[in-house]
């Protein structure tokens, strides 16, 4: 600009340093102002000047994109307190206490919400402290010492401490109020050392005895005068008081007194964290079909559980997160072997079915291969899906050959049919030995996801030429019926085996008669041995080397078919965000990152 400002012209100017500071000492600001800037254009030429406005275009995109880069890098979305969650379940709430829960899903769920335990669940189901503070055990493993939060409050206000650990627990062994927990508990004493610290004392030592630490703590004050014959009909069975994050609200009922809902509000008053939900409504239906019907609807945020067969009939799936959950239960075919039938008692015969079984096929068909195949009754979390698939029809039918069961007819009566009216007879092919067919009964609960695996293992066995017939029961009848006085010959049924796989309940000999839960009434005295040192065995590379040989030794003896462990489904409206749990102990644990969960977000600059 100077120069072209002072350039020569002919001979009428002529710069020289004289000149430049004459003109230098008339502007005080070295920098133009906006007024001077109008003039620029009379000393650019038409280049100079689009050269000028491109870099001023570029320099202003520099700036939108570098002050983009910085809002997006330093801005966040947080959760925001506020909204209601509904959720369908199935069923409705009973005794909603840490006596009776685990008796019912729904119990156990809202109590989830409402009580507080000792120990609690991370999002990949390993044990975490909740109330408990700090833990500490003895080297024999006999002696458990725990303290406590001293800021933990009861929903009405009051301060939780020892005395209500004491009562509960004392409580839960007392026989006189049959609780289910009582029997995992024997042998185990608690006493109070100070307002906020208790010891357990075991006769012996228990390797997983923290598992069982989990159980919600009841307010002392509310429940001491409730005596064990009143408990059915307290009112605290359904207007709880808890120490959880949630608190009871309110419910309704129908004309015939059922509870159609139960809304649960947020604890200002929670020892952690605080929920961002102000409220959990839950909705209860009396069948899966009426369930789905409200979901679809649009009239509920989730589902408690959803079976894989009736993923289908979600007709609103993109609105809804399917959370495939991993539990620590598996499916598996049960050999009564205590009143087995001469075919059953024969391990080669059950080796037989075994191979006949293709439950690659049925992961596929109804699990759209999320579940994982099992081969043993050893099932641990990280256990990867296995490529081992046992099904071998050949070898199947060369073992039944072996056990004298050949190809024949067999004649069986044909109705009358129209419009003749005449019956008569008709040949079956079936395996048959000294003139009767390979007849067997599988029972089982009268679930979609039971129902399927049964029709499929009917029609694999029938293609051997083994005559199938599947007995389906409802969950209470066949427990109370059939399950508990062992009286079936094959069981197809769901089993739990807890996160630290205790294999007591299930293959222990102490536990085959009724209200145990050795399903296959399995003996084997040196299983037994390797179960009890299990169970005491501190170390955990020991105790997993002894799980080892006792599945190794069960597989041996063949007393049930292992096919998989299939996810708990949860569905979830996809506008909740929070859920970050991948596995669960049972369906209640769902809720155990519940105060995470939340409808509203909103945005903030971070530096």
């Amino acid at each position: 600009m100077w120069k072209r400002f002072f350039r020569k012209t002919g001979s009428d100017y002529q710069t020289n340093e004289i000149d430049k500071k004459i003109v230098w000492s008339m502007f005080k600001k070295r920098w133009p102002g906006f007024k001077q800037l109008k003039y620029l254009q009379k000393f650019l030429n038409h280049k100079e000047r689009l050269f000028l406005f491109g870099a001023s275009i570029l320099l202003l995109i520099s700036l939108i994109m570098l002050g983009s880069n910085f809002y997006q890098k330093h801005l966040i979305t947080t959760p925001s307190f506020g909204g209601e969650y509904t959720e369908g379940m199935v069923g409705s709430p009973q005794y909603i206490n840490p006596l009776h829960a685990p008796l019912n899903t729904i119990d156990a769920s809202l109590a989830r919400l409402i009580y507080s335990a000792l120990l609690s669940r991370d999002n990949q189901g390993r044990l975490i402290n909740d109330l408990a503070e700090n833990i500490e055990m003895s080297a024999d493993g006999k002696t458990y010492t725990i303290k406590i939060v001293d800021d933990a409050h009861w929903h009405n206000g009051e301060k939780l401490t020892a005395d209500d650990v004491v009562f509960t627990f004392n409580t839960i062994k007392d026989p006189q109020y049959k609780s289910p927990l009582r029997i995992s508990f024997q042998g185990v004493e608690i006493e109070k050392v100070d307002d906020y610290t208790v010891r357990f004392n075991l006769e012996e030592s228990f390797a997983s005895f923290k598992e069982l630490l989990t159980f919600g703590i009841m307010p002392q004050a509310a429940w001491q005068n409730i005596s064990p014959f009143g408990v059915a009909l307290a009112e605290l069975n359904l207007k709880p008081i808890g120490s959880g994050p949630y608190k009871f609200y309110s419910l309704t009922k129908d004309k015939s007194g059922n509870i159609k809902s139960y809304t649960l509000i947020n604890n200002d008053d929670y020892y952690r964290t605080k929920p961002y939900l102000e409220k959990i409504t839950c909705r209860f239906f009396v069948s899966s079909e009426e369930a789905l019907a409200a979901l679809n609807d649009g009239r509920l945020d989730g589902l408690d559980s959803t079976s894989w067969a009736d993923k289908k009939s979600v007709t609103v799936a993109n609105s809804f997160n399917f959370y495939p959950l991993v539990m620590p239960e598996y499916t598996a075919i049960f050999f009564n072997l205590g009143q087995a039938d001469d075919k059953i008692s024969k391990p080669k015969f059950r080796e037989a079915l075994m191979l006949a079984t293709n439950q690659e096929e049925i992961n596929k068909e109804l699990f759209n291969n999320q579940a994982i195949n099992i081969n043993s009754p050893l099932f641990l979390f990280d256990q990867t899906k296995s490529t081992t698939n046992n099904y071998n029809p050949a070898e199947a039918s060369k073992l039944l050959g072996e056990l004298g069961w050949a190809k024949g007819e067999v004649t069986k009566d044909v109705p009358p049919s129209p419009p003749t009216g005449g019956s008569g007879e008709a040949k079956e092919a079936w395996l048959i030995k000294a003139n009767q067919p390979l007849s067997l009964t599988i029972t089982t609960a009268d679930t979609p996801e039971l129902t399927i695996i049964g029709e499929m293992v009917k029609k694999q066995w029938e293609t051997l030429g083994i005559k199938v017939t599947l007995e389906k029961l409802d969950k209470q009848n066949l427990l109370s019926s059939v399950i508990n006085p062992r009286s079936f010959s094959i069981l197809l049924y769901n089993v739990g085996i807890g996160t630290d796989p205790d294999f007591y309940p299930l293959w222990h000999s102490s536990q085959v008669n009724s209200g145990g839960f050795n399903l296959s009434g399995y003996k084997n005295s040196e299983v037994d041995k390797l179960i009890n040192q299990s169970r005491q065995e501190l170390d955990n590379t020991k105790k997993q080397a002894l799980y080892l040989q006792i599945a190794q030794k069960i597989n041996q003896d063949r007393p049930a078919i292992f096919l998989f462990s299939q996810p708990y489904l949860y569905l979830q409206s996809k506008k909740v965000k929070g859920l970050t749990a991948t596995s669960v102990a049972g369906p209640e644990d769902r809720f155990l990152d519940a105060t995470n969960w939340h409808l509203k977000e909103k945005k903030r600059l971070s530096f």
